[in-house]
């Protein structure tokens, strides 16, 4: 895929966001922007940086936003909707069921379309290009800018034809990712108790029912070395799972699980974790253990 003439915004250049925008800079003409000016300056040179939200909207016709939540995420739509060429936003954000569709409300109100697309990954993945992006909306829009989806991520699943369902996807596996760092973490203490090594033991899960994308991911990378560098931060990890929570208190589903790992990554935020890296949670579960 070549550089055509046309602009493509993106909006948000966090972790996340930082480096999806470089990987698109290779192949589209980006328009970008940052609340945040230090985050803007990376890109002087190398991409257009825009003004503000609306001074995107205003260049180009489809913008997407890598966002921290559903409040700036709502934010920026109220303000992208005014733009003169702005006409489909794709949400590449974890915003939640509920406030996903109150977005697309935003948007729809005015005419515009919008492709709700959390994506799951890590800032590797992000590196990479190998993401895997969890998309609803129309069909017909998601044909359309398939090209560019497949840009960010190499696994494209087209999950269901209305917004939120994207994001109904994406706080399940969420909860099942933090499910498995919490509960890995706590169990491997018990193997470090008895005088086994960490690594051993990982390679070992590895190889057995056990393994889950904490053996197979966070410990090798973050906590074995202990970096705790994974590229999530804690306070996120914490705000997904509770918007899963209220959403299953809307939809009235189950949550004695969720409950449970909601407390103890919250303990960790409570305890000072919020700016850490959500691997960082290995170390205040094992702070609990007892001589």
């Amino acid at each position: 895929m070549s550089k055509g003439s046309e602009r493509i915004g993106f909006i948000g250049l966090g972790n996340m966001g930082y480096n999806i925008s470089k990987r698109l800079i290779e192949k589209l003409n980006l328009v970008v922007y940052d609340i945040v000016e230090e985050k803007r300056r990376k890109f002087e040179g190398i991409a257009e940086v825009a003004s503000s939200p609306l001074d995107v909207a205003n260049k180009c016709s489809v913008i997407l936003t890598s966002l921290p939540g559903p409040k700036e995420v709502e934010e920026v739509a109220r303000e992208i909707v005014n733009g003169k060429e702005m006409e489909t936003l794709i949400d590449l954000s974890t915003t939640g069921i509920k406030a996903s569709k109150k977005i697309y409300e935003i948007v729809s109100k005015k005419g515009k379309e919008m492709l709700d697309s959390p994506v799951s990954g890590g800032v590797y993945g992000a590196k990479e290009g190998k993401l895997t992006l969890m998309v609803a909306g129309k069909r017909g829009l998601f044909d359309k800018y398939l090209n560019i989806l497949k840009l960010i991520g190499n696994k494209v699943f087209y999950v269901g034809d209305k917004v939120g369902q994207g994001q109904a996807l994406k706080l399940v596996n969420n909860l099942l990712s933090l499910t498995a760092l919490a509960s890995t973490s706590e169990a491997i203490l018990l193997g470090l108790k008895e005088g086994l090594d960490m690594k051993v033991m990982i390679n070992v899960i590895n190889e057995s029912s056990g393994r889950n994308s904490a053996t197979q991911d966070k410990f090798p990378k973050s906590i074995i070395p202990g970096t705790y560098d994974y590229g999530f931060k804690l306070k996120l990890a914490l705000k997904d799972l509770k918007l899963y929570l209220e959403a299953c208190e809307e939809d009235k589903t189950p949550t004695f699980i969720a409950s449970a790992i909601y407390q103890i990554w919250k303990y960790a935020n409570d305890m000072g974790g919020e700016e850490e890296d959500f691997t960082a949670i290995f170390k205040y579960i094992k702070g609990l253990s007892r001589e």
